[in-house]
């Protein structure tokens, strides 16, 4: 279910697909972009992460907006790259500095790593394993500018929870926290999304621009054969003026119309605690495997058609 970092508690919202027993053929390859559109590479996030270190020009190694979900402190330190991935872990932790835990912060830390350059439109892939604890792994884009504030969630996943089938389960989302010159209560009606029915705060967020607020969702929940977090799979982002287009393993999974999501974004990758939704790690499963990228590649088109 949607939510935004920051926000209020997961709700329930309107646009909901759910399809249970897929299975999965793990592509061998990496997929081209689709056809129909006159692509270029866009280097400033593609990255196949050889080496031993993360490349500094394209990527930041923490969030500079945000230190995490609470109780899980973002630790540049749990951020990786080893055996050609991209590694993003989850620790048990003892912060003891008095103004991160009188936030909330304690037990763990998490990790977090955001593209140096904003992007509009284009086709994104991943191939990636998902963490195996409660932790989150995530592939995410947003930015925030003070007037406009908007995110597209290509994947929140868990790899365990008591509550199944949540490590079976692919969820997508689409936020709308502000627009430009748009009142907050006429976005719904002009984005298709839906407002949240309560937004108590989770947590406050004084100093950064990940502030409270509600956002207004679209989300999709597809069930799969397998846990996630049991192989590498193939997940990208068609995002054009028109349609946003999430697909798995070359499968499209959700298709909608693009009726808000213009303003150019950061990528994201990054492992959260959601003690209201995953529930908190265990300790003794930490440090876990963590979240791994192989790769990630993007492509701009020099022109998108607009209808």
């Amino acid at each position: 279910m949607g939510h935004g970092r920051g926000s209020g508690g997961w709700v329930a919202v309107a646009v909901v697909g759910i399809v249970v027993g897929i299975g999965f053929g793990i592509p061998e390859v990496r997929a081209d972009p689709p056809a129909g559109y006159d692509w270029h590479v866009f280097p400033a996030m593609t990255d196949d992460f050889e080496g031993q270190q993360l490349n500094t020009t394209k990527w930041l190694d923490h969030n500079p907006e945000w230190q995490g979900r609470l109780p899980g402190l973002f630790n540049a330190s749990n951020v990786k790259v080893s055996n050609g991935t991209l590694q993003l872990w989850a620790r048990n932790a003892n912060i003891t500095d008095p103004s991160l835990r009188q936030q909330g912060y304690a037990n763990f830390t998490t990790s977090a790593v955001q593209s140096t350059t904003l992007v509009r439109y284009g086709y994104f892939e991943i191939r990636s394993r998902v963490g195996t604890s409660r932790v989150s792994s995530s592939f995410w884009f947003y930015h925030n500018n003070g007037t406009e504030w908007t995110e597209i969630d290509v994947f929140e996943m868990t790899g365990e929870n008591a509550d199944q089938p949540l490590p079976y389960q692919d969820t997508m989302h689409t936020h709308i926290f502000q627009l430009p010159n748009t009142a907050p209560a006429d976005i719904p009606a002009k984005c298709h999304c839906q407002l949240p029915t309560s937004a108590a705060p989770q947590q406050p967020a004084p100093t950064m621009k990940l502030k409270d607020a509600a956002s207004c969702q679209r989300y999709n929940i597809t069930t799969a054969a397998t846990p996630f977090d049991a192989d590498f799979h193939v997940f990208s982002l068609l995002w054009t003026p028109t349609v946003l287009e999430y697909a798995v393993d070359g499968a499209v999974w959700w298709s909608i119309p693009n009726y808000c999501m213009h303003q150019p974004l950061t990528l994201n990758f990054d492992r959260e605690t959601m003690p209201d939704w995953f529930g908190l790690p265990e300790p003794t499963h930490l440090p876990d495997r963590p979240f791994e990228v192989d790769y990630v590649h993007a492509w701009q088109a020099s022109r998108y058609p607009q209808s």
